[in-house]
């Protein structure tokens, strides 16, 4: 069952080589991980709200996204407010892609009546949720980029593993 680790790791994390001609291949696509997502809460998840949404919204984000990925390939030229704003929107459906996840595993919680420590991925995307703002704050501050981009790592490290244990301890193995 660790696809919802899989599928956010593909989500969050951006590996970008520059082509010759000027477009952009991303090593870790996300419709890829949006793709894993879905199947995963259609494998596993369970009926809730929360997990009903993120199905939803997984289907949307996959055709943003696998836009997002054609657009970089080509290397289409847009103005760089046009770049900005698709960033923007990713990564806000991301995020509640991801709060509808760490919900969603809270109300499990809940109704299993067993201790899955959903509530630490409840605060792993709060954390993450900061950093992504942060590096939109800081945008046009070169000099700050770089910690800002390690933070954001390591809060995606720490989603990833609330995730990973989250997983576990549902199926048993924690």
């Amino acid at each position: 069952m660790k696809y919802y680790f899989l599928g956010f790791l593909f989500v969050f994390l951006d590996f970008n080589i520059s082509l010759g001609y000027g477009g952009v291949v991303n090593l870790i696509p996300a419709f890829l991980g949006y793709a894993i997502l879905f199947f995963a809460n259609r494998r596993f998840g369970h009926e809730n709200g929360h997990f009903r949404r993120l199905r939803l919204f997984t289907v949307i984000a996959f055709v943003l996204s696998a836009a997002e990925f054609t657009l970089n390939l080509i290397a289409l030229p847009l103005p760089k407010v046009v770049e900005l704003v698709i960033s923007v929107i990713m990564t806000v459906v991301a995020l509640y892609i991801a709060y509808e996840f760490a919900e969603g595993a809270k109300e499990l919680e809940r109704s299993l009546y067993k201790k899955l420590d959903a509530d630490k991925i409840s605060a792993a995307w709060i954390i993450l949720s900061m950093t992504a703002l942060l590096e939109f704050l800081v945008l046009y501050l070169p000099a700050v980029m770089l910690p800002c981009y390690l933070v954001h790592w390591l809060a995606v490290a720490w989603f990833e593993s609330a995730i990973f244990h989250f997983e576990r301890k549902l199926l048993g193995k924690e």
